[in-house]
């Protein structure tokens, strides 16, 4: 996380460098930060499928279906 975080520091509008960071925190239940991450990810990218299907899955997995 600490060379996601670097990288976003160079450079931030690389909408994988925020998913993968995304995944890390939803990894270590930093759920909050992960659907924050993703939805940069999202912004930045809105053709990647695979940020919504994370995204909806970390608001899942907070219990938040609306």
């Amino acid at each position: 996380m600490k060379f996601y975080k670097k990288a976003i520091e160079i450079e931030d509008d690389v909408s994988e460098v925020f998913y993968n960071l995304a995944n890390a925190q939803y990894l270590l239940n930093q759920v909050n930060d992960a659907i924050e991450n993703y939805k940069k990810a999202v912004e930045l990218n809105p053709k990647k499928v695979e940020c919504f299907y994370n995204l909806g899955n970390s608001y899942c997995n907070k219990n938040d279906y609306t």
